[in-house]
C-alpha cells in the first residue's frame, strides 16, 4: 500500500499529447496511474496493475463508478488492457510509444545544460568528472570528488541511480550516429530489465550475476536488438561494431 501511494503521488500531463489522444484530464489521470502502478518494481504482479478501482478513486478525488466508466473509455481508445481472468490493468504499447517516450524525452531536454559541463568526452566507462556530479558524490563519499575509475557494481548504481549519468549515457550512442529517441527507449527497457527484482524483493536482477560490466552489456544489449537496427536505419550495420 505504501508503495501505491509512492507510485500515486502526481501525474505529469504532457497536454499536447493529451489532446492529440482525445483523453480528458480524468482519463489521463487514470491511464498514468495505472502505468505507474503496472511498473512498480515492487509490485507482487509483475507488469499489472492490481489495485482496486475504489484505491485508484481515493487518490484522485473521484467515484468508483467514474473510474470504472473511464477505464472501459481507455480500453476502447487502445490505451488500456485488460487480464480477462484476473481483471488487472497495464498500459499499452500506443500509451508507451505516445507518453512514456515524449515524457522522457521531455526530461532529456530539461538535462542538456547540465551534462554539457561533461562534454569533455566519455572515458572507457562513461565515466563523468565527479567535481561537477553532485549526486554522485552525495552517494559515493569515498570518491572524495577526484575522477576516478569505477568498479563495475559503481557505474551500474550509478547508471540506475542518476538521471544526469543515464542521459550522458544516451549522449555516447547519439554521438556514435544512433537516433536519439530509439536510444531513450532502449536504455530505459535494458534498465527495467536489470532492475527486477528477484524473488525474496532483495537484490536486482543485474546483482545477481558474477560479474556486470555495463558497457559491455549495453554492447550486447544494442546488438541483439534487431528492431532497434530497423528504427535507427542501421539494418545491415553490425551495431556491436558501430559502437565500439
Amino acid at each position: 500500500m505504501e508503495e501505491e501511494k509512492e507510485q500515486l503521488n502526481y501525474t505529469l500531463i504532457l497536454h499536447q499529447i493529451r489532446k492529440k489522444l482525445r483523453l480528458t484530464l480524468m482519463e489521463y489521470c487514470i491511464a498514468d496511474s495505472i502505468y505507474h502502478l503496472s511498473n512498480n518494481p515492487k509490485n507482487k504482479v509483475k507488469g499489472w496493475c492490481y489495485a482496486s478501482k475504489e484505491h485508484i478513486a481515493n487518490f484522485l478525488g473521484t467515484t468508483r463508478a467514474t473510474i470504472f466508466d473511464n477505464i472501459n473509455k481507455l480500453i476502447k481508445k487502445g490505451l488500456i488492457e485488460k487480464e480477462s481472468e484476473t481483471k488487472y490493468l497495464r498500459t499499452t504499447q500506443k500509451w508507451y510509444d505516445n507518453v512514456v517516450i515524449m515524457r522522457i524525452k521531455a526530461d532529456y531536454q530539461d538535462t542538456l545544460h547540465t551534462i554539457k559541463k561533461l562534454d569533455k568526452g566519455l572515458s572507457r566507462n562513461f565515466t563523468p568528472d565527479y567535481q561537477e556530479t553532485l549526486h554522485y558524490n552525495n552517494n559515493y563519499n569515498n570518491i572524495n570528488n577526484k575522477r576516478e575509475e569505477l568498479t563495475p557494481s559503481q557505474e551500474m548504481k550509478l547508471f540506475i541511480t542518476s538521471e544526469e549519468y543515464f542521459y550522458k549515457v544516451v549522449k555516447y550512442f547519439v554521438e556514435k550516429g544512433l537516433p536519439e529517441q530509439a536510444v531513450i527507449e532502449e536504455l530505459t527497457k535494458f534498465k527495467n530489465y536489470w532492475m527486477e527484482l528477484n524473488k525474496t524483493g532483495r537484490k536486482q536482477r543485474w546483482e545477481l550475476q558474477p560479474t556486470f560490466q555495463l558497457k559491455r552489456r549495453l554492447m550486447t544489449w544494442f546488438s541483439k536488438a534487431s528492431q532497434f537496427s530497423q528504427r535507427s536505419g542501421l539494418k545491415g550495420k553490425p551495431i556491436y561494431n558501430t559502437l565500439s
